[in-house]
């Protein structure tokens, strides 16, 4: 057994943690165009989806600069008591991220939800059959409010003809490949299977002009 220390706003948490528990994962900041030399690497023993959730309640801070992006990662994952070693941040030595082999890789522009607008009538339909609510997109629903139901659907890699979805979130959801089907066909939306670069499994919807044609 190993002791580390984790640091937060509280002063320092201490805890026992084996070496098993502890994975090194990399994650590529905003307008890091997935370079290695721009990201970030740590050691820490948070689970993915407290990762997710690091990631998109920052992501909003990490537009001021790369730095304010790092110091919020990492002390969001330690204010949630994790441990958290940094191997490696942008402005080092380029040489030490050789070092590292990261098999599990998050991407901070996957929670950028600019073009969220796109996909309007979609992330309500979803939002209405998840929570039994009977929104009709209303001239009151703002970009924020819009934005803020995305992230409640677990939605991320927001594109002007796409975004994907977690199968773990659609099953915390209890929605099936049948639920979503039923709901994008008519909005020309194609579903597909994909694995992220963090290894789990999620739906890709992608907008395709000639279904939505079909009908229409």
């Amino acid at each position: 057994m190993i002791f580390y220390y984790g640091l937060s706003c509280e002063g320092t948490k201490q805890r026992n943690v084996t070496e098993t528990e502890l994975r090194i994962i990399q994650i590529y900041l905003f307008k890091s165009n997935k370079s290695r030399k721009n990201s970030l690497i740590i050691q820490t023993d948070a689970p993915k989806n407290k990762i997710r959730t690091c990631l998109r309640n920052g992501y909003s801070l990490s537009l001021l600069s790369m730095d304010c992006g790092i110091k919020n990662i990492v002390n969001n994952l330690q204010e949630m008591g994790y441990i958290v070693r940094i191997l490696y941040a942008p402005n080092g030595k380029f040489d030490k991220i050789k070092r590292f082999s990261c098999k599990e890789k998050y991407n901070l522009a996957d929670y950028d939800m600019k073009y969220v607008l796109y996909h309007e009538k979609v992330v309500m339909e979803l939002y209405n059959k998840v929570f039994c609510q009977n929104l009709k997109n209303p001239k009151s629903l703002t970009l924020e409010i819009l934005e803020g139901t995305a992230n409640q659907l677990g939605i991320f890699a927001i594109e002007i003809n796409q975004f994907c979805i977690l199968t773990d979130d659609a099953t915390r959801f209890s929605l099936g490949y049948r639920d979503f089907r039923k709901i994008v066909n008519y909005y020309g939306y194609r579903i597909y299977r994909k694995t992220t670069a963090s290894g789990d499994e999620c739906y890709r919807f992608v907008f395709s002009e000639k279904l939505w044609e079909h009908y229409n």
